[in-house]
């Protein structure tokens, strides 16, 4: 029989979420879901290929050193075309099983590292569309999503790409992206109707709803309706911080409208999580309360580390 000690030593496993422009790797303790360290490092795009490997065992070469450490296992671009290797796309419907069973692994300096693959579908407009990491967000909220007769959930991931994905029952079905933030950062950084202020939080709420409410009630006309940011700053009085605030409410309402749509969302047998940073995601919160929709949010803080902990259990059942 293993030692106390040493059977703690065997939990151990170090987890990733890498994107494109950052990585962040967590010690966990495999049995309580425990995270002991944190530490970030580059993303994929800012590194050579050769260059991962080395990025990967420079961060957690210390935890390596001093606890026996079990397993590595990473999400996100890490498993692009960009990436360390490529992990193929699952073709969706797919399931937290499949998911696992199509994870990749190499031993790498005497250690297992694992890496899980995006998804594919066609998506609600029946154009070809991929997801890398939030999978692993998706992971997670099958885990922890509450009991309830309803099987259907539509799960907004809010970001620079925010992802609308479809649950029925165990498996993720389809999804949707929208560059919503994307569109935001290219027209605040490039364009006119705004100036280049970036608050995290909202400083006019009556600026964001209003916005939020035109495109709710227009969603078709949002190419239109985005020159009256532009308009009413010269005309009207509002000022940078209400124009940072209507332009985001019109980008964030037409996406949410458009995408409720697309889904056929039901809200008496339909579940809404919102699943994200804080800032962003209380916008998409927000937004869905004032169109009388009741978003059940969910911090996006460790839930990387969530979803990997359930790939990693379910890896060791196969």
């Amino acid at each position: 029989m293993k030692s106390a000690a040493k059977q703690f030593a065997d939990e151990l496993i170090v987890c990733g979420m890498w994107g494109t422009s950052s990585l962040t790797l967590s010690l966990v303790d495999a049995r309580t879901g425990e995270i002991l360290e944190t530490r970030a490092g580059r993303g994929v795009s800012k590194l050579e290929r050769d260059e991962i490997e080395i990025e990967l065992f420079d961060i957690c070469g210390h935890w390596l050193s001093n606890h026996e450490v079990s397993e590595i296992f990473l999400a996100g671009m890490v498993g692009s075309t960009i990436g360390w290797w490529e992990v193929p796309y699952l073709e969706c419907p797919a399931t937290l099983w499949e998911i696992s069973a199509h994870s990749s692994s190499k031993l790498v300096n005497g250690i297992r590292v694992w890496i899980s693959p995006g998804l594919k579908c066609g998506n609600f407009l029946g154009e070809l569309d991929v997801i890398r990491g939030e999978e692993i967000e998706l992971l997670a909220w099958l885990r922890a999503r509450p009991l309830t007769r309803r099987t259907r959930s539509l799960v907004c991931i809010p970001g620079t790409h925010t992802k609308w994905v479809e649950i029925v029952g165990n498996e993720v079905t389809r999804f949707q992206t929208s560059i919503v933030g994307e569109v935001f950062d290219l027209l605040t950084a490039n364009g006119v109707l705004v100036t280049k202020i970036r608050n995290a939080n909202i400083s006019s709420e009556e600026a964001f709803l209003c916005g939020v409410e035109d495109a709710a009630k227009h969603p078709q006309s949002l190419l239109q309706l985005l020159m009256s940011v532009r308009a009413r700053s010269l005309l009207a009085g509002q000022s940078p911080e209400e124009a940072s605030d209507r332009l985001s409410g019109l980008l964030i309402g037409a996406d949410v409208s458009n995408a409720l749509a697309l889904a056929e969302f039901r809200e008496e047998m339909d579940i809404l999580p919102v699943i994200g940073a804080k800032n962003l995601a209380e916008r998409y919160a927000i937004a869905l309360r004032h169109l009388e929709l009741t978003p059940l949010s969910l911090s996006a803080l460790n839930i990387g580390v969530a979803g990997l902990l359930e790939l990693a259990r379910s890896s060791r059942t196969q």
